[in-house]
């Protein structure tokens, strides 16, 4: 997954089991607590707050009403989310069907709207959205040229649909108040970087998996295990640029995370240092999570428009983790 050209390149995601993800600043001193140091050389400071300082809402604000929030938004994939966003590019025919985004059990209605102050090569809603869709948009896109008719029906220019039962709602607002709206959110959660930048939980050097180390953790079978923390603690995961644990972040299926259901993952990228033509990237990662005698095993991962899909060892239910 690569969302380029964000604002300053601030990268905030929230995952359905509590992950966030966020850029620390270098110029902030970390905060640390008492230390111990594994066998492969993974250091652990004590946790520093407690998940009702941190969590969707503190972190997000408003954002968390959109699957993506951005400055530029490229959509070179298919997405199944709404956003918002100041400058919208469709890239190829790509399709977007909002079905992650619903606020109702028969999924008739995207839960938020859509708000872009410029949209380059229209926007595609696949044939599986059904219901309404709600698209705010600068009021220069409500000018005649936009509109034609055909087989006695009113088009428009910007907006492609598969499913022609599908009811796209149009709200037309100054450019200036969108783009307000945009950035205050994306600001909201420059603030919230800030502040979680430098603290520091878990640090996982390259040593850990070097060959000249004697207790070698291999790559490919790591596990990032939390569980030793307590159950509402927030974890901040330090992350250098080029290091071998965003190397690992960025492999499919690399990273893997043992963790109990409320802890909070932060993971701390260092935003001055990150190459602006080698985007941050968060592939698919694997979960399993522990609470007293229950395991929850993820059986799909998340890739940037899935959620955790898992099953329960005791009950044999399946269930959705939103």
């Amino acid at each position: 997954m690569d969302y380029r050209k964000m604002s300053n390149r601030i990268l905030s995601f929230v995952l359905s089991f509590m992950m966030i993800v966020t850029p620390m600043l270098s110029t902030l001193e970390p905060v640390v607590a008492e230390q111990r140091t594994d066998d492969s050389g993974i250091i652990y400071d004590d946790a520093v707050d407690k998940n009702s300082q941190v969590n969707y809402n503190t972190s997000l604000g408003r954002a968390v009403e959109y699957g993506i929030l951005a400055d530029t938004y490229y959509q070179d994939n298919h997405t199944e989310t709404n956003w918002a966003v100041n400058d919208y590019i469709r890239v190829g025919d790509q399709i977007t069907e909002p079905d992650l985004a619903t606020n109702t059990d028969d999924k008739q209605q995207v839960a938020y709207p859509y708000l872009m102050t410029k949209m380059e090569n229209k926007i595609r809603f696949g044939g599986k959205t059904v219901g309404t869709v709600d698209i705010y948009l600068p009021d220069t896109y409500a000018a005649p040229e936009y509109y034609y008719e055909e087989n006695g029906q009113i088009k428009y220019t910007e907006i492609i649909q598969d499913n022609q039962d599908l009811v796209v709602r149009k709200f037309f607002r100054t450019e200036d108040s969108i783009r307000a709206d945009v950035n205050a959110m994306i600001n909201k959660i420059k603030r919230e970087s800030d502040r979680m930048a430098g603290k520091v939980t878990i640090t996982i050097p390259d040593y850990t998996f070097s060959d000249e180390n004697p207790n070698k953790i291999d790559k490919n079978n790591f596990v990032l295990d939390t569980t030793s923390y307590e159950e509402d603690d927030v974890i901040y995961v330090n992350v250098p640029a080029g290091s071998a644990i965003e190397s690992i972040i960025g492999t499919t299926g690399g990273l893997k995370i043992k963790k109990k259901s409320d802890q909070v993952i932060v993971f701390n990228y260092d935003n001055e240092a990150q190459d602006p033509e080698n985007p941050v990237v968060l592939n698919k990662f694997w979960v399993h999570v522990v609470d007293g005698d229950n395991e929850t095993h993820g059986t799909e991962t998340f890739n940037g428009d899935k959620y955790i899909t898992s099953e329960t060892d005791n009950s044999g239910n399946e269930s959705d983790r939103n």
